[in-house]
């Protein structure tokens, strides 16, 4: 089972895990795929958030 956690930092860290091609966030099963996370968070960075993966 790979795992891997990315995170926003919006006035705070917000984490989304990323398991077996799922999206989860706040420990929740989301309706994201893992592509369009990526894309979120590339936006998220242009637009100037901080950004990563632990």
């Amino acid at each position: 089972m790979e795992s891997e956690i990315y995170y926003i930092n919006m006035d705070g860290n917000i984490y989304f895990k990323v398991e077996d091609g799922v999206v989860y966030s706040r420990g929740k099963k989301t309706d994201v795929s893992p592509d369009k996370l990526s894309d979120f968070l590339a936006i998220a960075k242009e637009l100037g958030f901080i950004t990563g993966k632990l």
